[in-house]
């Protein structure tokens, strides 16, 4: 089974001030912590993947937030690309409504085209689920169905054909071909799609996209729902299955107590910033179109006493930490319900220093990797 390093780049500390800013509050125009030291700290990790035996690097979109820094996930991964020799590269999730679709073919075929044959970018995509986000980019939620499914079609048309044309609500577009020529042809059943709630399972799985679970619920939901995906995927005439890859969020330590330590302090706050980000306490979802889902999880998370406290425990319940032992028993645990073909793992989130990020990362790598890579899964020849 193949493993990977996901890069996050989150300035959790910055969250309070941030969040006063955002009321007017006088505060201090800058983090205390600045964004780039948290950018060279994660890079860090990056680069270190590859000499730790990881197969891949791996990181994600957001903006305007301290929740995650990475603005252009390709961007970031063309600078790992040229600091690296071997790992493949991938994204979880390029949002395809924040973009124009064939900038976004155009900087795959550059990217691929750095890469080389020997090295692979494995893509994935979504549609996005931030307000704050939307509203920066002054792009409607209520449309991003319909300009998910376009975007997506306009790009693997020009990453598969020479030259191609699309007419639609929101593109039109006529005997375009890009350049640099793609190295690969790619459709759409090339690249993988995430998903945040189950309603949206059918317009994912059902376009083609292999896919992609960044857990936000707990891994029981997902069993159900990765069976969901596969009857959607056949339905659109995509017989061939498609084995998942999975984020995993992870604190290895030389013991169980050290470990679990530091899990309900990092792992609670990752939990934490993540209903911070997307505002899920709001009440803006009842009033968007194609989110309803999300309404009557802010509806739910309205209705708990303390929210903060119980996404941390599904965090720390549903992710892995421990001693190595405990941690290979754990992802053990997930490749059995999940057979994925990739794990893609998170070493850096909430406060955790950069120290603690590498010796977490270190000590896994020489003791879990050799073995979890090891594993055959039933699926390996699939992706």
């Amino acid at each position: 089974m193949k493993v990977g390093v996901t890069l996050f780049v989150q300035n959790y500390t910055d969250w309070d001030r941030f969040e006063a800013a955002e009321r007017g509050e006088p505060v201090a125009s800058r983090p205390e912590y600045s964004d780039q030291r948290r950018f060279h700290d994660d890079l860090k990790i990056a680069l270190a993947a590859e000499s730790l035996g990881y197969d891949s690097v791996w990181t994600v979109e957001h903006h305007f937030t301290p929740y995650t820094m990475v603005t252009n996930p390709l961007q970031y991964l063309t600078y790992i690309a040229g600091r690296t020799e071997r790992v493949d590269l991938g994204t979880m999730v390029i949002v395809l409504p924040w973009h124009h679709p064939v900038h976004v073919a155009e900087d795959i075929a550059m990217l691929d085209s750095f890469m080389g044959p020997n090295r692979n970018l494995q893509v994935g995509f979504g549609r996005g689920l931030g307000k704050r986000e939307f509203d920066g980019f002054n792009v409607d939620m209520s449309q991003t169905r319909d300009l998910f499914h376009e975007n997506l079609q306009i790009i693997a048309a020009a990453l598969s054909n020479d030259s191609f044309s699309y007419e639609g609500k929101f593109y039109n577009i006529k005997d375009l071909a890009i350049r640099p020529t793609p190295p690969r042809k790619r459709g759409v059943e090339d690249f993988y799609g995430a998903w945040g709630s189950p309603g949206s399972i059918g317009a994912i799985a059902g376009s083609g996209l292999k896919p992609l679970i960044i857990p936000q619920r707990r891994w029981e939901d997902y069993t159900g729902e990765i069976q969901e995906f596969a009857k959607e995927r056949s339905k659109g005439g995509f017989s061939r299955p498609a084995a998942p890859k999975i984020a995993v969020w992870i604190y290895c330590a030389r013991t169980d107590e050290e470990a679990r330590a530091g899990a309900l302090q990092y792992l609670s706050q990752y939990g934490e910033s993540g209903l911070r980000h997307y505002q899920m306490l709001g009440s803006h979802f009842a009033q968007t179109k194609g989110y309803e889902s999300y309404a009557e999880v802010s509806k739910a998370f309205s209705e708990i006493d303390d929210p903060f406290k119980a996404q941390g425990e599904m965090m720390i319940d549903n992710n892995v930490y421990g001693s190595p032992k405990s941690c290979i028993e754990k992802m053990q645990r997930i490749a059995k319900a999940f057979d994925p073909s990739e794990v893609m793992l998170i070493f850096s989130y909430g406060k955790m220093t950069h120290e603690e990020a590498m010796n977490s990362m270190t000590l896994f790598s020489k003791e879990c990797l050799p073995e979890i890579k090891s594993w055959k899964t039933a699926q390996d020849t699939l992706n």
